[in-house]
């Protein structure tokens, strides 16, 4: 088999769903240190759900599962769920407040729905314009922005109006989950105490050394702001004075390599047969020298 492309769209695909399996632990154990378990859990299920719904949507968009799309949606994965973890934060503010979970949810989401709203609204204007690019590129391009357009409105439809239902059904004492929470009752034990842990010390840093700090900065306005603009223009000029490399396409390896042979006019067949075996000879070495490589390894 030669160039068998769809090795790299196989890996391509196996990135995304390895990078989706470790960022939906990773959300889940965060958010499970400060916040309900479930509203851990559904907030966590804002990635799936989101991607679901992209899925759905892309045959009506004439796209396809290729490499620009995939590509797509593995930056969607470190966006999407911000939308579902600031709705959810909120309602369990309330919930802390003594609400009940119905009302909860309808409060926390209507203090949250206009600045979510147009979080997404100014995401999708950061990837608008590549939908204008003309020409052949513009053809492979439109892929990025029409993928996480649609995966960042699924996001939004999922944290205000999927999400809420689910914490507003999670306050009921009869349901699906009970003989599961019943059968981990002593992880869940040890889980509370690490969350109580967790989010006492984050209490304890805010209203510490965070509100002090806020207070100094907000004293010595005049100053943070000068900081804070000298921090911009050392950025800037540490990557405009060529501290900090740029590359636009940087040098990676190839999948495949290929040896073109150009021999002087008027050579013999024999010679160019001769040099050509020779050249086959050595990308045989070098193959089996790879495989010994991976076999040891």
């Amino acid at each position: 088999t030669w160039l068998d492309t769809s090795k790299v769209l196989r890996q391509r695909i196996n990135l995304l769903l390895k990078n989706a399996r470790v960022g939906l632990v990773l959300v889940f154990i965060s958010l499970a240190l400060f916040l309900d378990f479930r509203l851990a859990f559904w907030t966590t299920m804002g990635i799936p759900i989101s991607f679901m719904g992209g899925l759905w949507l892309l045959p009506h968009a004439d796209i396809t599962i290729n490499m620009i799309s995939l590509f797509a949606f593995i930056v969607s994965l470190g966006i999407v769920v911000d939308d579902a973890i600031v709705v959810g934060e909120n309602v369990y503010s309330h919930l802390q407040r003594g609400d009940e979970p119905l009302t909860a949810a309808v409060r926390g989401v209507r203090e949250m729905a206009a600045p979510v709203t147009f979080a997404v609204l100014t995401s999708v204007a950061a990837f608008m314009p590549l939908v204008l690019v003309q020409g052949s590129i513009g053809k492979v391009m439109r892929n990025i922005p029409v993928v996480v357009i649609a995966v960042l409105f699924m996001s939004l439809i999922e944290s205000l109006l999927i999400l809420p239902a689910h914490i507003a059904g999670s306050g009921k004492k009869n349901g699906l989950l009970k003989p599961v929470t019943r059968f981990f009752a002593p992880v869940m034990g040890v889980l509370r105490t690490l969350r109580r842990w967790a989010a006492g010390g984050l209490e304890r840093f805010v209203h510490g050394p965070y509100h002090d700090l806020l207070e100094l900065a907000l004293e010595w306005r005049y100053l943070s702001a000068a900081l804070a603009s000298t921090i911009l223009l050392l950025s800037v000029g540490f990557v405009g004075g060529g501290f900090i490399k740029f590359t636009f396409q940087p040098d990676v390896d190839a999948d495949n390599m290929v040896a073109y042979l150009k021999m002087p006019q008027g050579t013999p067949d024999e010679q160019t047969a001769a040099i050509a075996r020779r050249l086959e000879q050595a990308a045989m070495e070098v193959a089996a020298s790879y495989d010994s490589e991976r076999e040891g390894a």
